[in-house]
């Protein structure tokens, strides 16, 4: 089977299904936070700590299911868990529901969400007046556009 990662490695259709590496990896674990685990008890900070052989498993799971087009189902299995919502209102049945998810399911999707946001961003897929869902945009910077746009309008309309 890992022969079939390595050619798969080789083909690099685009820039997109390449093999995941080791600083990938490190880069999304680095800046996960240390959330729940889900039912498979694995969380984050021990996903951190694991040694090099670990990881290098963890790369070899990752990238099988990379190359095979496939996302594990006990990734995807979730334990919903009602958490008491404090309010204000005299209501005493209050709650919402909360999904603990596999860490290395969402380990995963965040390497890929990060391959396909710089593909997306570098390839120049996305409208430049979109501002939402982007790193390095805010509702700030729109409002500033909508400003200068409005501000020009009434310049050119006023004949300065």
């Amino acid at each position: 089977h890992k022969d079939n990662i390595e050619s798969h490695s080789k083909l690099q259709c685009s820039n997109l299904d390449y093999s995941i590496v080791e600083e990938e990896l490190n880069s999304s674990l680095s800046s996960s936070n240390n959330t729940s685990n889900g039912h498979d008890l694995i969380n984050n900070k021990l996903l951190k700590h694991c040694n090099y052989q670990y990881h290098q498993e963890l790369l070899y799971i990752f990238n099988q299911s990379l190359a095979l087009g496939t996302f594990p189902k006990s990734w995807k299995f979730g334990l919903v868990s009602p958490i008491h919502k404090p309010t204000k209102e005299k209501q005493t049945d209050v709650h919402i529901d909360l999904t603990l998810l596999s860490c290395l399911g969402k380990l995963f999707e965040k390497i890929i969400k990060k391959r396909l946001d710089h593909h997306l961003e570098t390839q120049n897929h996305l409208n430049p007046s979109q501002y939402g869902f982007r790193s390095k945009r805010s509702v700030t910077d729109i409002v500033l556009a909508l400003s200068q746009q409005i501000q020009t309008a009434l310049r050119v309309g006023r004949g300065k």
